[in-house]
């Protein structure tokens, strides 16, 4: 594996050089076109060898415009070589890191690959190309999997990174459970529940299209207020070096971190230019679009870092939650996990769990937070008010958080030895 890292590494560095040429031609085409907006996103994955994924749009004027998806198409509007993107494809396929297993039953991919960026509206140029790599951990018996996704080029430690974290998240439970009842000391959720809770129940509503809409748990009053532990910092990190970040947004802002909740109030919200001015903020490169024809919000999570906090939490006493099969959230705050197991005394129990709440009361039970934040990379998945939604790759990290109570239920009981503890 070690030589396919190295050829790995030039080989980065030769697409880079190949694709700023690309990008130089184009910006001087697009400048010929006389266009009042541009906006090209190009991306090319090892894990398709087959083809190149293609959003663009070319605004002439007010309802004059041109859309394409296809690479061909493309590159002939833009009197470019489509060939340089598929040879691009044949050099990735001869330098494949083969899966292997890295742990009992955990199988590791890895795939590289480069995001093609392209903004151009009237004096405003803007050109990215971001190297990427993405690390999928897989239990083979279960299927179950994590992946982390890095905005930087292939080497050693990231595909090493947190590996052992992620192997023990995925490890098998015990086919049995022995509680009926889940009354314990004290309350923990694992990195991978923390991570996708915040996201789904807390990161959406600190959207500010979603302060707009009624019955929402915050709102443009909420401001400033303590509405959690003073522990609890997120982060919005746009420019951060996981996977879902970037250097500029969809309408060609620069992207920058901003804090959503600093030590446990809410310090600002994200938002894009439509909304700036009603939330009081200017926008720091949260406006992610697949048609920025549509003129509406398009306001949506990039990294949403939970920051770590005190020394790592062990507590023999305490069950810890993990394998979230379904969260359910409601428009008012209210929320359903549905859980698949749980660890107990470092053993992991497979047991099918609920547990409900409300955001604001989820937030005002948090206690302590470890130190043992893990990112997880996946797409976000946005409904829209006419219906239609778009799905965003994004990276969610959180470390174990620790809950004063927890309203659980056994749904499923996965043994037949009921004994209480």
């Amino acid at each position: 594996m070690e030589n396919k890292i190295e050829n790995l590494k030039l080989l980065n560095k030769i697409l880079i050089k190949k694709l700023k040429k690309i990008g130089d031609n184009l910006l001087k085409n697009i400048n010929c076109k006389n266009l009042n907006k541009a906006l090209i996103k190009i991306l090319i994955n090892s894990s398709d060898l087959k083809s190149v994924s293609i959003e663009s749009f070319f605004i002439k004027e007010e309802g004059k415009y041109l859309s394409f998806k296809n690479i061909e198409k493309f590159c002939s509007f833009c009197n470019i070589d489509s060939s340089v993107f598929y040879d691009i494809l044949k050099m990735y396929s001869k330098n494949i890191i083969p899966s292997e297993m890295v742990k009992f039953n955990i199988e590791r991919k890895v795939f590289t690959g480069f995001e093609f960026k392209i903004y151009v509206e009237k004096l405003t140029q803007r050109f990215s190309i971001e190297p990427f790599t993405i690390v999928k951990y897989r239990n083979v018996e279960t299927s179950q999997s994590y992946s982390i996704g890095h905005r930087s080029g292939i080497h050693d430690k990231l595909i090493k990174f947190k590996e052992e974290k992620y192997c023990y998240l995925l490890q098998k439970g015990i086919v049995k459970n022995i509680f009926k009842t889940l009354n314990f000391k004290n309350y923990y959720i694992c990195p991978d529940v923390s991570s996708l809770l915040f996201h789904e129940a807390c990161g959406h509503f600190l959207e500010a299209d979603m302060l707009m809409m009624p019955q929402t748990p915050f709102s443009l009053d909420s401001k400033n207020k303590v509405i959690t532990s003073e522990k609890l910092n997120i982060i919005s990190e746009n420019n951060g070096k996981y996977l879902g970040a970037s250097s500029f947004d969809d309408e060609g802002t620069i992207c920058q971190s901003i804090y959503l909740i600093k030590n446990g109030r809410i310090d600002q919200y994200m938002t894009d230019s439509n909304l700036a001015d009603i939330v009081k903020q200017s926008p720091r490169g949260n406006y992610r679009s697949q048609n920025i024809l549509e003129k509406k919000p398009h306001i949506r999570m990039t990294n949403f870092i939970v920051k770590n906090s005190g020394t790592k939490i062990y507590d023999k006493f305490g069950i810890f939650l993990t394998d979230v099969r379904k969260i359910k959230v409601r428009s008012n705050g209210d929320f359903q996990c549905i859980f698949n197991g749980f660890f107990y005394k470092n053993v992991k129990y497979n047991c099918d769990i609920l547990y409900a709440d409300n955001i604001k009361s989820f937030l005002s039970k948090i206690v302590d937070i470890s130190n043992d934040q893990i990112p997880f990379t996946g797409d976000c998945y946005k409904g829209t008010i006419d219906g239609r939604g778009e799905f965003f790759t994004v990276t969610n990290a959180a470390p174990t958080i620790k809950l004063s109570d927890m309203n659980l239920k056994i749904l499923k009981n996965k043994g037949d030895n009921n004994n209480e503890i």
